[in-house]
């Protein structure tokens, strides 16, 4: 095999051994060879590729013949394959990029005529495919709007990913139209292909063409359908249309299954990192919306730790407090102690809100305190004295809130220097000698 692939790469040798090879009947020789066609200068290996796109040794040549065309004029390489036959669905699928590719009009013109005729559903979508190179055409988006609306899944799915790089306003809100009537498919799988594309690459949806739909995607009974659907909305108006996510919570604080499912796709996206930063204006939306809602005081706690960072969630903090139940207190401890939210970075000083806190005449705040010291400690240097010293104030409290957990807490022991320990031992013993010595000499 080896030996055929070398052919081609030879200089001033002739090409019809390997024009020869091409027909072997040996399989692995003549798929070698087919393959080095593709490596020869110039289109020697041109006529030979065309010809076995009308046998079984299509699947191969196709892709050599994609490298050879690439030195050919574009006229010519648009009249060679316009007349290729179309019998195989893998040599179909592949003229039709190739023409695709060329952007030109005879190009274009080529695949509406083949959009009118019975296609095998692989070459259908390849052309709708083909077709991204045209999006500036006015009959391209009559076809791709016509495919979203197509009753096989296949089909419609194939226009789900058009992408929307360089696209005009006005085009893009044709895309927008496209994605809509891909949204309204009868079928799930459709509806739920359009949505990963709505959440991987979110358009700007600035007349909120889409909002109707997705709100009532939300509703769905398919778990998969409603999560997409919520990120979808998250996705396409976090940065451009935040107040459309706060007319959809609006709405569903009188559903509180569907807003847990809604909001607990929120919490799997949100975060303090700076990566999510343009989530936190939707964090602090939300988070004046569920004040309104006395039911959701434990989803603010959880909200306001997962999604800002300390200095725009301690605010919250003071906020909260009065409201806070049992349950909202415990979750809060956790946050503050643990940090497993990451909204404390190692130079935000806790301090200030503790002392405050400390202070207040409402135990509740006072357990925040504790918190508030156990989750500031520098973990490299551990506990210091002032520290320890007020965790005892903390188990003095009046409060059993505040002083059981205070004695429950387990502060690390002080470490000894060695080094300390060693001078130490070296004293007693230069001590002990020196009874010693006057001892003998009394």
């Amino acid at each position: 095999m080896k030996c055929v692939q070398q052919l081609s790469l030879l200089d001033f040798v002739a090409s019809k051994p390997l024009l020869d090879l091409a027909s072997s009947e040996e399989s692995a020789i003549q798929e070698a060879a087919l393959r080095a066609l593709g490596q020869l200068d110039g289109d020697q290996g041109l006529p030979t590729l065309i010809e076995a796109l009308s046998d079984e040794r299509a699947r191969i040549a196709i892709y050599s013949l994609r490298k050879v065309l690439k030195t050919v004029p574009k006229d010519k390489v648009f009249e060679l394959l316009s007349s290729v036959p179309q019998t195989k669905v893998t040599v179909a699928k592949e003229t039709i990029r190739l023409i695709g590719e060329m952007r030109t009009e005879k190009a274009f013109q080529y695949l509406l005529e083949k959009e009118q005729t019975d296609l095998h559903d692989d070459v259908r979508v390849a052309l709708y495919r083909a077709l991204w190179a045209y999006l500036d055409r006015d009959e391209t988006w009559e076809i791709l709007t016509r495919a979203a609306e197509n009753p096989e899944p296949k089909i419609a799915k194939a226009v789900c990913l058009i992408p929307d790089d360089g696209l005009h306003m006005e085009q893009k809100q044709q895309l927008l139209q496209v994605l809509l009537r891909l949204l309204n498919h009868k079928s799930p799988e459709v509806r739920i292909t359009a949505l990963e594309r709505c959440d991987a690459k979110p358009l700007q949806d600035t007349e909120n063409i889409l909002v109707p739909r997705l709100f009532e995607l939300i509703h769905s009974e398919l778990d998969d359908e409603c999560e997409l659907a919520a990120k979808a909305i998250f996705e396409t108006y976090a940065r451009t249309n935040v107040e459309q996510i706060g007319v959809v919570y609006r709405k569903l604080l009188s559903d509180r299954n569907t807003l847990k499912r809604v909001l607990d796709t929120y919490m799997d996206i949100v975060s303090p990192f700076p990566g999510r930063k343009y989530l936190r204006p939707v964090t602090h939306l939300l988070l004046s919306i569920f004040k309104t809602d006395r039911l959701s005081v434990t989803r603010r706690v959880n909200l306001m730790f997962s999604g800002l960072p300390w200095e725009e969630l301690r605010p919250y903090i003071f906020e909260i407090l009065p409201e806070l139940h049992a349950d909202a207190l415990h979750v809060a401890e956790d946050f503050i102690e643990k940090n497993k939210t990451g909204w404390k970075e190692p130079q935000d000083d806790l301090l200030k809100v503790e002392l405050r806190m400390a202070g207040s005449k409402d135990e509740r705040a006072r357990r925040l305190a504790l918190s508030f010291l156990i989750g500031g400690v520098d973990e490299s240097t551990g506990w210091t004295d002032e520290e320890r010293f007020r965790l005892d104030e903390y188990r003095s409290d009046k409060s059993v809130l505040v002083a059981e957990a205070a004695w429950e807490y387990k502060v690390p022991e002080k470490v000894v220097e060695e080094s300390d320990g060693e001078e130490e031992d070296e004293n007693e013993e230069d001590e002990a000698g020196d009874d010693v010595v006057m001892e003998g000499a009394d």
